[in-house]
């Protein structure tokens, strides 16, 4: 059997519970950051259209999220996943870039002075992973968890620069108090179904190659359950790009 590390979570036992209660394992990939970066922009006038544009150079279709974080008239008290805050945001995601399509009907009735406010500033942040789409499934393991007692119990790694004794969180690379994006499954496919087995809902990402596109498009409906994403009857020549979360 070959070496494996591991680091759970606080009140779980790393040589008896689940991979769920895992912070790091070295068997299993977690969604690693290659960069976060702020934007804005205007909503145009007429039928034109800005575009956001992050440039990472990776190469390949790689996962992100796109977060609009609201405009001056409606505030930035809220922010929306993949959505102006009345649509899907139209994002491609292409090999070398994410675009953030604004047009000029881009916030509805949600800005003041009508239909639309042309002219209104927006705001985006754009998280670029730096995983790619190549078939991965995670080891099959499962344990019951046994609650621990030491309150000094954990591990801390912190980035580069920053104490690891008293650095804030937010500049820690891993930590056993919070849970991490551990990745159980990842791929493409031009199937109907995507069985992940876990046993319970898990957190999916997927985006969708449309027939004759260059870029994938991020997808908001695909049903989950615990044993399986039901892709549906998919158009032939289109490519189905997952990834699931433990």
């Amino acid at each position: 059997m070959g070496f494996v590390a591991k680091a759970s979570e606080k009140g779980y036992d790393v040589k008896t519970c689940g991979t769920r209660n895992l912070v790091f394992s070295s068997d299993i990939p977690t969604l690693k950051i290659h960069s976060v970066q702020s934007y804005t922009t205007t909503i145009p006038y007429g039928s034109g259209e800005h575009i956001v544009r992050h440039t990472h150079n990776l190469g390949y279709y790689a996962p992100c999220f796109v977060v609009f974080n609201s405009s001056t008239s409606t505030g930035t008290g809220q922010s929306y996943f993949y959505s102006s805050s009345v649509y899907p945001l139209n994002v491609k995601v292409y090999k070398n870039h994410v675009d953030v399509v604004v047009e000029s009907d881009f916030d509805q009735s949600f800005s003041t002075g009508g239909p639309s406010k042309p002219g209104d500033t927006v705001y985006f942040t754009i998280y670029q992973f730096l995983e790619n789409f190549d078939d991965f499934v995670s080891p099959k393991k499962s344990a019951t968890p046994q609650t621990l007692q030491n309150e000094n119990y954990g591990i801390k790694i912190s980035k580069e620069g920053h104490d690891v004794k008293t650095c804030p969180d937010t500049d820690l690379v891993l930590s056993s108090n919070f849970g991490c994006a551990n990745i159980h499954m990842k791929g493409k496919t031009t199937g109907q179904n995507v069985y992940h087995n876990l046993g319970y809902v898990p957190n999916i990402l997927s985006w969708t190659e449309w027939v004759g596109d260059d870029y994938l498009t991020y997808n908001w409906y695909d049903p989950v359950d615990e044993n399986r994403i039901f892709i549906g009857d998919p158009i032939p020549g289109t490519v189905f790009y997952y990834l699931i979360l433990k």
